[in-house]
């Protein structure tokens, strides 16, 4: 297995195929140990992935890692990308699975602004679910609101 640092220069590799592996590696990485202290080592490199990388799954693969290592200073670029998402709902669901994750309460707005915008159903489960995580007065709030609006069971 790789070492986090032999990760981390894939990251910055010109084939698509070895970021995308690096990407996944931090990722299982990340959600397979708990002994993650290396790990926020890779976060600027998977936000720079996450900003940038002209390859979908790519972007995707550095969302999933970022929400594993855990990291509340990705918070602000993972809800830059959700603003920019548009119609792509996998991408708005590993970011909202993400920021459940991270579990910071900076994401309480988005993820109510997300879930009345969204026709996916999905996305609206996802983001109650997130804000439950977050646990704070307002973040329950905004989750029991969503499921209120919306009649979202889970």
């Amino acid at each position: 297995m790789p070492t986090v640092d032999a990760l981390i220069v894939g990251l910055h590799s010109p084939d698509p195929d070895a970021r995308l592996a690096a990407a996944s590696g931090l990722g299982q990485y990340g959600a397979l140990n708990r002994d993650v202290v290396a790990l926020p080592d890779a976060v600027p490199h998977l936000i720079e992935l996450l900003a940038g990388d002209p390859t979908r799954e790519v972007r995707l693969n550095a969302t999933y890692a970022l929400g594993a290592i855990g990291q509340p200073e990705a918070v602000p670029a993972l809800i830059d990308v959700l603003h920019q998402s548009g119609n792509d709902l996998v991408m708005q669901l590993v970011i909202v699975k993400a920021l459940g994750k991270i579990g910071d309460p900076m994401a309480t707005e988005i993820l109510l602004e997300m879930s009345r915008k969204s026709t996916s159903r999905c996305i609206c489960v996802a983001a109650a679910k997130t804000l439950e995580r977050i646990g704070t007065p307002q973040a329950l709030a905004a989750a029991r609101q969503i499921r209120s609006e919306r009649s979202v069971e889970c």
